[in-house]
C-alpha cells in the first residue's frame, strides 16, 4: 500500500515550504501527494464579501491552474484538488 500525504496549501510562500518538504518525505518513502486547497465560497457565507480581504489568484480555474503547476515539478505522484 502506498502511503499518501494530503498537503493543505493557500498558495504562500511557507505552504510551498511545506510542499517541497513533505514531497521529499514522500520520496523516501515511495508515497504519493495530494495538494489541497480549501476556499470560502462567498454565494456561501455572504458576510465575508463585506470584509476587504487580501489579494488572491481571482478565479477557481487560477487556482487550480497554480496547483496544477506545483504538482508538476514534484518527483512523487501528485494530483491536485481544491474544495469548498
Amino acid at each position: 500500500m502506498q502511503p499518501t500525504f494530503v498537503v493543505l496549501t493557500d498558495l504562500s510562500s511557507a505552504a510551498q515550504v511545506a510542499l517541497a518538504y513533505t514531497a521529499r518525505l514522500a520520496e523516501l518513502i515511495n508515497g504519493r501527494l495530494v495538494l489541497l486547497h480549501v476556499y470560502q465560497d462567498p454565494l456561501l457565507a455572504p458576510e465575508t464579501v463585506m470584509v476587504a480581504a487580501p489579494a488572491t489568484l481571482s478565479s477557481r480555474q487560477e487556482v487550480m491552474t497554480e496547483l496544477m503547476q506545483r504538482t508538476r515539478h514534484l518527483t512523487v505522484p501528485a494530483e491536485a484538488e481544491m474544495s469548498v
